[in-house]
C-alpha cells in the first residue's frame, strides 16, 4: 500500500480485468479534481481513484500473482 504519494517517484499499479465498466466510469467521474490545491497532484488523484476502485470491490476482478 502506498501511504504517501509524495515519497516516491514511481507509482505502480496492477492491471486487472474490468468487470463493470459503467461502475468504473462512475467512480472515476466522481473522484474530485482539485485544481487550486498546490498539494494535490496527478499522482494524488490517481492514488485516490485506485483507492476508490479497491474499496468498491465490484469494478475489477481478482488476480493472484506468483
Amino acid at each position: 500500500m502506498l501511504t504517501n504519494v509524495k515519497s516516491t517517484n514511481n507509482l505502480l499499479s496492477r492491471i486487472a480485468k474490468i468487470e463493470e465498466e459503467a461502475r468504473l466510469v462512475a467512480i472515476l467521474r466522481s473522484t474530485p479534481v482539485e485544481q487550486n490545491d498546490r498539494d494535490r497532484h496527478c499522482r494524488t488523484l490517481l492514488a485516490d481513484a485506485l483507492r476508490r476502485i479497491q474499496e468498491d470491490g465490484k469494478v475489477v476482478g481478482i488476480a493472484q500473482l506468483d
